[in-house]
């Protein structure tokens, strides 16, 4: 058994991008031990991931004091790991990587400080972001092929799921989920306009009247953040719409992959309904979507490089038809 430790400083959704390759080394080496260095708010992202042994807290984005850098390196030098690897990709990586004093050191070639590193791995930034992370699991000798995320929906989850929709009265198979990302499990929140409300009124307006013979029901994700999107929404449509509100991401999960199809924006559900493999129509302004979703028939981008706001509702609303009716196999 050998010890591994994974820095990797993002949030939510990079965590779920980076499970191939904590499940690539898993599968290689199948008693290692595998702890992950991870933003305190995207931890949560290991509730449905089996890959680490544990997770190890540090808040990368609140600029830390040297004192947190010494107590961190203090943390890692007292479990003796035999190999490092991190997703980061500033000039100090290699630095911080040699600090911790691991033998074994793996990061992207490239920064100031690569001659520090043991194994540098060229990053290949025209792929899926998640086959570009699996890439440096090749430092520690996995030869295979990189893989989609894939989601852990625990027992407990999936009852919640059960009960939701025995209460609801949603019957399953029927439920077709919307997250707008208004709230913080959207990616690009801070950067972004999310889609406008009233839009997405419009949107579930159309595909209610056209799917009204299908016995569909239509619920939205509905964070602590997005009470006035839920109010605005609820104005337009009424009683029509349901809100769920999850208590936690195993449940979100759970969620999304009982759902028929998920519509939503660039966000951690929109990357949970990958590793679930739930039918996904996902909207974007201006982005580069090879890094964002892996090519497949059940994950629809529907793009407009001015804005996200410029996508016409019937261009959602055509494109969720299709996905509700196709057959497409997995993929």
């Amino acid at each position: 058994m050998f010890r591994l430790l994974a820095i990797n400083p993002g949030g939510v959704e990079d965590q779920i991008l980076f499970f191939p390759t904590l499940q690539g080394i898993r599968d290689a080496f199948p008693t290692a031990s595998v702890d992950v260095v991870v933003e305190p708010s995207a931890a949560v992202a290991y509730q449905v991931c089996p890959g680490p042994t544990r997770t190890i807290p540090f808040s990368f984005s609140s600029n830390p004091s040297l004192g947190d850098w010494v107590n961190l390196i203090g943390q890692i030098r007292e479990r003796d790991y035999e190999v490092v690897l991190s997703t980061g990709r500033t000039a100090g990586d290699g630095f911080l990587l040699w600090l911790t004093g691991i033998p074994h050191r793996i990061a992207y070639a490239g920064s100031l400080t690569e001659r520090l590193l043991t194994n540098p791995i060229t990053m290949h930034q025209d792929q899926y972001t998640a086959s570009m992370y699996h890439d440096l699991a090749k430092g520690v000798g996995v030869k295979q092929e990189p893989t989609i995320p894939k989601a852990l929906v625990s027992e407990k989850a999936q009852a919640w799921v059960t009960q939701e929709f025995k209460t609801r009265q949603i019957e399953p198979g029927k439920l077709v989920l919307l997250y707008p990302g208004a709230g913080k499990l959207s990616a690009k929140n801070e950067v972004l306009r999310p889609y406008p409300t009233e839009q997405w009124g419009e949107v579930l307006q159309i595909l209610m009247d056209k799917t009204k013979n299908q016995l569909l029901q239509f619920a939205v994700i509905q964070g602590v953040e997005d009470k006035q999107f839920a109010a605005q929404l609820q104005e337009q449509l009424g009683n029509r719409v349901l809100f769920i509100t999850p208590p936690d991401l195993g449940t979100l999960t759970a969620l999304i992959q009982s759902a028929k199809l998920l519509i939503c924006v660039d966000s951690a559900p929109m990357h949970l309904a990958v590793a679930t493999n739930t039918p996904l129509i996902a909207l974007f302004g201006p982005a580069n979507l090879v890094h964002i979703l892996p090519k497949s028939l059940r994950f629809i981008p529907l793009q407009d490089q001015n804005s996200i706001a410029a996508i016409k509702p019937q261009r959602i609303v055509q494109m969720a038809l299709e996905q509700l009716s196709s057959k497409t196999p997995v993929s």
